[in-house]
């Protein structure tokens, strides 16, 4: 079990730690608890920007519509982040199947919208 500063805490033991002021709303109360002792922390250790958190892709299915969109090849993708040519095709449909896109046409513009590339 850990201990010390990076040691995991329980939800009482979190909002022992917080400091509210008036527990007489326990809707107001436990609305708070969950942005500020909660989710606000959680989300200040990843460091995500707001950007991020709405983007349904993964790091690397961004970088394989990056290089998708800069026109390179299922084999070229896969030689430059060593993965097979299969392993991209799935990717490829899997991003494709996620953003609710037919055609590279569209990746291309998600990309440029989402400043992957440059216009």
């Amino acid at each position: 079990m850990k201990t010390g500063p990076q040691a995991p805490r329980s939800g009482a033991a979190l909002a022992a730690s917080c400091d509210f002021q008036s527990p007489a709303n326990p809707t107001a109360f436990r609305r708070w608890l969950f942005s500020n002792c909660l989710v606000g922390p959680i989300l200040t250790s990843y460091r995500a920007t707001p950007q991020e958190l709405l983007d349904p892709l993964t790091i690397r299915e961004r970088q394989i519509v990056q290089l998708i969109a800069e026109g390179k090849s299922s084999k070229d993708i896969g030689e430059a982040l060593h993965l097979s040519v299969r392993t991209v095709e799935t990717h490829r449909s899997r991003i494709m199947e996620k953003l609710n896109m037919h055609n590279v046409a569209a990746l291309v513009r998600y990309a440029v919208r989402r400043g992957l590339i440059s216009a």
